[in-house]
């Protein structure tokens, strides 16, 4: 962490509003732009960021044991977004098991600890698209199906179901975005 934010978040600890404003002007576009990008609804982005920020202030006090602070509101916004989703029903679950990826990654625990993050965000973003977009997209890559195979199954043109599919690679390209620029 930059020392100008460490300095940023003891003032913050002290109640300071301009070192808040210093954060929230800096960090919220990025907040919201990720919450966008998964949710595809800019108001209940907004209102999860915003929710994120004021639970910050409230917490101030305890602003002395954030590490980083991109990484805390990654995963605060995050887990607001987890939050919101399972009071909408939306139930999403990670494919696969993370030991699937230890052999990628080399078994380093932050590795794996971003890893499960990123496999979380993309079964979100699967579970908001469109039903027949996350429909072509897991029979094209977990169950290997060619587009002519999805086709007849779904009873969709294998031009819909590129369709589909390139949709599906694009909405998930933006949520990839968006976390890598949430840590720019």
């Amino acid at each position: 962490m930059r020392d100008s934010e460490k300095e940023t978040l003891r003032q913050l600890q002290k109640g300071s509003v301009q070192a808040f404003d210093e954060l929230y002007v800096h960090y919220y576009p990025k907040a919201e732009k990720f919450a966008v990008s998964i949710l595809k609804e800019k108001a209940v982005a907004e209102d999860i960021v915003q929710n994120v920020f004021t639970r910050l202030w409230e917490r101030r006090s305890e602003s002395n044991s954030i590490k980083s602070f991109s990484s805390y509101l990654f995963i605060s916004t995050r887990n607001a977004i987890y939050d919101w989703l399972s009071k909408k029903s939306v139930k999403f679950e990670m494919p696969g098991n993370i030991d699937n990826y230890r052999e990628l990654i080399g078994g380093d625990l932050s590795k794996e600890v971003e890893a499960a993050d990123l496999m979380m965000m993309i079964e979100i973003a699967l579970t908001i698209m469109p039903k027949r977009r996350s429909e072509a997209f897991l029979l094209s890559r977990k169950e290997g199906m060619t587009y002519s195979e999805i086709a007849k199954k779904l009873g969709i043109s294998q031009k819909t179901v590129e369709y589909h599919i390139s949709q599906a690679l694009q909405d998930l390209k933006k949520v990839i975005q968006a976390i890598v620029l949430f840590f720019i």
